[in-house]
């Protein structure tokens, strides 16, 4: 089971950034759900081996299939901007009495 769980998460933000290209969704947002959803997925991973597999101290992952954020760009139509992208990501965090809220 856990052999699995790698698996998937070193390539889950390829498969869904090309996914979200594949529809239509804007690079900046591209970027946000994949970079988000995998650090969600990598926490339910490690909470679901820590409940499953007691006494595991939990699981490494190889190597991570980056997505190739030039090319999705490029079949998006839109430029390559990793930089502005992040920025726009840390400008989109929740705020509560101005401090960044961690997720």
């Amino acid at each position: 089971m856990v052999a699995a769980l790698t698996f998937l998460l070193e390539r889950d933000q390829t498969a869904i950034a090309e996914e979200a290209v594949r529809r239509g969704v804007p690079m900046a947002t591209v970027y946000a759900i994949a970079s988000d959803a995998h650090y969600r997925l990598l926490t339910l991973a490690k909470d679901y081996v820590a409940e499953r597999a007691p006494g595991r101290e939990g699981f490494t992952l190889g190597a991570i299939v980056e997505p190739d954020w030039e090319v999705l760009a490029e079949l998006a139509g839109e430029p390559c901007d990793e930089d502005e992208w992040v920025e726009l990501m840390d400008d989109e965090q929740p705020k509560s009495d101005g401090e960044q809220v961690a997720w």
